[in-house]
């Protein structure tokens, strides 16, 4: 009879020994293919956030020193603006325009059950939705951390005239689609609009986004839903803005990859900028925290493989040498008939 003969006649005879073997195989089996799962999961998105990942920074009020507009929007100034976007280093950006305009032929977003605004302010903001003006919708922070996602039609962009992105409930509540017209008129009641402008501006719906809030809402102005993206020349038309005297809420800044985003910020801190009013600060720190994120989950999942694989060493071989004992007897008895002990 041969070792292998022996051995699988050994195997068959010691069912329960060779099922718990078996059993501890498949379930350490199970244990790294999850593991890896996890891992390569980990992995997959942490190169991907990378790969879309982009260092930035942004100019924006200093809010110790400066206090903004009446209702305390951002003053950042087209010119500067203009000058860090000439930076050798800065491949793109993003600036803001806020504006409150009332809706025409359509209402606003409303809280259910809740009578957020007295007789006066009804009469003056009843109908009014925060209106952002941008070049760039996908550059938003809004939406690159995806707290709100586009779910029909499009982004703005730069080349947009008269456009608007409205959210899926207040579309939903006035019957508006992608294709349709909205119309805006600047609300003259809002401190910001300093030209008492009531500007009428027809503008195409582009998009529809989707997204809620994330915490619990006093008025209807916090409503997401009453927030409405255009393209810029809809928001200068509104509040009637001269050319080059027209403010931003901030700009963001896009570094061009393999550039230091610490050495264009100090680049642009030599620049004519009036940094005593006005800050500029990194605006990335949402994507190293994802990275740090999915670098700290691969790191779990590596100690948790050398753990398991170390667990699995020690259990099989107690096990194995459990076995041994009684091969050993096995061979004895053998010898002791005078077989050979393989």
């Amino acid at each position: 009879m041969t070792f292998i003969s022996r051995a699988i006649r050994y195997i068959l005879r010691k069912r329960i020994k060779t099922l718990i073997v078996f059993i501890i195989l498949f379930l350490i089996s199970t244990l790294l293919f999850a593991i890896s799962a996890v891992s390569s999961a980990a992995n997959k998105e942490g190169q991907k956030v990378e790969a879309q990942a982009e260092s930035s920074f942004v100019l924006a009020n200093n809010p110790q020193v400066n206090p903004g507009t009446p209702r305390g929007a951002g003053t950042v100034k087209p010119k500067d603006v203009q000058a860090i976007a000439k930076l050798q280093g800065v491949s793109s950006y993003v600036v803001r325009q806020n504006v409150t305009a009332d809706l025409v032929n359509a209402k606003a977003a409303r809280i259910p059950g809740v009578q957020d605004y007295d007789q006066k302010r009804e009469q003056q903001f009843g109908n009014a939705v925060n209106i952002e003006g941008t070049n760039n919708s996908t550059g938003l922070n809004a939406f690159k951390t995806k707290a709100i996602t586009v779910s029909k039609g499009k982004h703005l962009i730069t080349s947009n005239i008269h456009a608007s992105l409205i959210h899926e409930d207040l579309a939903k509540a006035n019957g508006l689609n992608v294709g349709d017209t909205l119309t805006l008129r600047a609300n003259p009641y809002d401190a910001d609009n300093i030209n008492q402008s009531t500007e009428t501006v027809k503008t195409r719906i582009v998009g529809i986004y989707s997204g809620a809030n994330k915490r619990q809402v006093a008025t209807r102005a916090e409503l997401t839903a009453n927030t409405v993206y255009t393209d810029l020349q809809t928001t200068r038309e509104l509040y009637k803005y001269k050319p080059g005297k027209e403010i931003y809420q901030d700009a963001s800044f896009k570094v061009k990859r393999g550039e230091d985003a610490d050495n264009i910020i100090a680049q642009a801190a030599k620049l004519p900028i009036d940094l005593q009013n006005y800050q500029l600060t990194r605006d990335d720190q949402f994507v190293a925290g994802l990275l740090r994120v999915a670098k700290g989950v691969h790191l779990m999942m590596t100690i948790t493989t050398i753990a398991v694989i170390s667990f699995a060493i020690i259990v099989l071989g107690l096990v194995l040498l459990l076995w041994m004992n009684e091969r050993r007897r096995e061979i004895g008895v053998f010898t002791a008939i005078g077989k050979s002990k393989l």
